[in-house]
């Protein structure tokens, strides 16, 4: 049976955006088991190329819904 909710986190210290989005796919995809993401937030810093970022994800879940922000992923 199938979870109602299930999370899962991923971070990365990488600063080449594409590898950070490999990273991140990869933590997220090893913890969904299986299971495709309908939502998702996102923290990046500043420096991040939010388009490499967006568009990765996008590429491996294109019906998910994501939000996100800079300021947070400062922290």
């Amino acid at each position: 049976m199938t979870p109602a909710f299930t999370a899962a986190v991923a971070h990365s210290e990488e600063l080449v955006s594409p590898v950070a989005v490999a990273e991140l796919i990869e933590s997220c995809e090893k913890q969904l088991d299986g299971q495709v993401p309908t939502a998702g937030l996102l923290f990046a810093g500043i420096d991040v190329d939010h388009q490499v970022v967006l568009d990765g994800f996008a590429a491996r879940w294109p019906r998910l819904q994501l939000i996100g922000c800079t300021t947070d992923g400062e922290l």
